[in-house]
């Protein structure tokens, strides 16, 4: 059975619909009989009701994904959407709808299950979307080149310049205060005190740092337009024969936000020179290069207003420490959130972003200057 795809160009997230991945993490990996049976089941509702392979597939953090390939040769990724994270999936779909409408540039094609939905609700009330994986596309987990910073940057900002003036009222928040840092660092406070799980002695460094912190707290930035809001590289797909950006996936969290925060979770994510799991401090920093490289690609993509470019290095400081909260934060409260592999892990990713922070915290004023030339000569 042919499966119907939706009547606008589409989309992914989570993983979403990629080609080949420059991490071994992502490679398939075999899923448990049960989660294939569901996910296999899940599939029949859009279409595919034998698919001849699933695999789960993946490194992300929030979502469970499978790839599929379907009996006519079709290449899938099926996803089932966390409710803990997402606690009102029907406001992803509705923000996905809007988004597609637009008709951005260039988006990858989400799938539409059998009663023309974009979300398929299972018996047990879980929810499941389809797309279709991009060909010739690779991701990558970290920006290796030069090249390939600039690429990331230039398709986050052109991101946001396609989506500048969509209506702010026509998105819905998909997870209420994602970039709340005042009530992110509330709810780190509640969960030291407490300590439900005992963890909060062994954490006692990482706390007195997000102490010392604490005053980015009182940043506001403009949240006055829809923005991606979860600007990693990886969630950027590559020409898998060179470093073109063809497209950005992971659109969960489209919704009304700030183009400080896109800019400081892409600079936090792609222009650090390890990635979050490093233990070593002495490790851990930022890549000038790569921010220099990040910051013309997206000043050359979009079209940011005097407040906007005041507050880049301002998000860049904002996201990251908030990012080294959350992660504090479920550490205590027993990994709720974040994917682990081991029981100390969201510790040391939070350390490895505290390490991070204070590195950029030192560098501000050289921030300050290289992006600002970089929008000059964009």
């Amino acid at each position: 059975m042919r499966t119907p795809s939706a009547n606008v160009q589409q989309s992914p997230s989570r993983t979403a619909a990629r080609g080949s991945s420059g991490s071994p993490d992502a490679a398939d990996r075999p899923a448990g009989a049960d989660q294939t049976d569901a996910a296999t089941r899940a599939a029949g509702a859009f279409g595919i009701a034998e698919p001849a392979r699933i695999h789960r597939y993946g490194s992300g953090n929030i979502n469970d994904s499978y790839r599929l390939s379907a009996p006519d040769g079709g290449d899938y990724l099926l996803q089932r959407i966390n409710r803990a994270v997402f606690v009102r999936p029907e406001c992803i779909a509705h923000n996905l709808e809007r988004l597609y409408e637009a008709k951005p540039h260039r988006l990858p094609e989400i799938l539409r299950a059998t009663e023309g939905r974009l979300l398929h609700r299972d018996a047990d009330g879980e929810f499941w979307r389809l797309y279709r994986f991009v060909p010739g596309s690779r991701n990558m987990d970290t920006a290796t080149t030069p090249e390939l910073a600039h690429e990331a940057g230039r398709a986050f900002g052109a991101f946001l310049n396609e989506t500048r003036r969509l209506p702010l009222d026509d998105f819905e928040d998909t997870v209420t205060g994602f970039h709340d840092l005042r009530a992110r660092l509330g709810a780190f406070e509640h969960a030291a005190g407490i300590d439900a799980h005992g963890r909060a002695r062994q954490a006692q460094d990482a706390c007195a740092a997000i102490e010392r912190f604490s005053d980015l707290g009182t940043i506001e930035l403009p949240r006055d337009r829809i923005a991606h809001n979860d600007c990693k590289i990886s969630n950027v797909l590559f020409d898998a024969d060179g470093p073109r950006a063809l497209c950005v996936v992971d659109l969960d969290t489209v919704m009304p936000g700030a183009a400080g925060f896109d800019f400081g979770d892409l600079i936090r994510s792609a222009a650090a020179r390890t990635d979050e799991n490093e233990t070593d401090a002495s490790r851990i920093g930022l890549d000038l290069a790569r921010v220099e490289a990040i910051a013309s690609g997206f000043c050359t993509a979009t079209a940011l207003t005097p407040v906007e470019m005041d507050t880049l290095v301002d998000g860049i400081l904002y996201v990251t420490f908030m990012l080294a909260v959350r992660f504090l934060t479920d550490h205590l409260e027993g990994d709720r959130y974040f994917r682990t592999t081991h029981v100390d892990h969201n510790l040391d990713r939070a350390r490895n972003q505290l390490a991070l922070l204070r590195d950029m915290d030192r560098q501000r004023l050289a921030l300050d200057r290289m992006i600002r030339t970089a929008a000059k000569d964009a």
